[in-house]
């Protein structure tokens, strides 16, 4: 009988764990200047919203840049937030560099984000204009 009680209490308490937990999104990301040029620096913001009825913690933004955008020196590509009540939208600011030898085109920026542990990837355009428009 007290194992039954035991397993029935660990149960309800994985439960109450996974119920009280936030739910991180993605809401928007967004840059400027737009486009931007090679040998640029743009700002990232990107919008998070805690979309659950219950506060999120430790919540975790991070960006990962490849070729040819790459993180401003100095910069952080992590951005953690204690605490974020929930319905409630936080924004992330970084900096990225866009290197010399980009050529035309868009590059994909991924975006990471989750509470205590990275639960959702996306992938961004930054849109890389290597001309002056006419």
């Amino acid at each position: 009988m007290n194992g039954k009680i035991l397993v029935a209490l660990m149960f309800t308490l994985l439960f109450a764990g996974i119920v009280s937990a936030g739910s991180m999104e993605i809401n928007s990301v967004s840059y400027e200047p737009a486009p931007v040029q090679p040998g640029g620096t743009a700002t990232v913001w990107i919008q998070v919203k805690n979309n659950s009825n219950y506060t999120a913690e430790d919540v975790i933004i991070k960006i990962k840049a490849e070729f040819p955008l790459s993180i401003q020196p100095g910069e952080s590509n992590v951005k953690l937030v204690s605490v974020v009540d929930k319905f409630k939208t936080i924004t992330a600011e970084f900096k990225i560099l866009i290197d010399p030898k980009a050529t035309h085109g868009e590059y994909n920026l991924k975006v990471f984000v989750g509470e205590g542990v990275v639960e959702r990837e996306e992938l961004h355009p930054i849109r890389v204009l290597s001309r002056t428009p006419k």
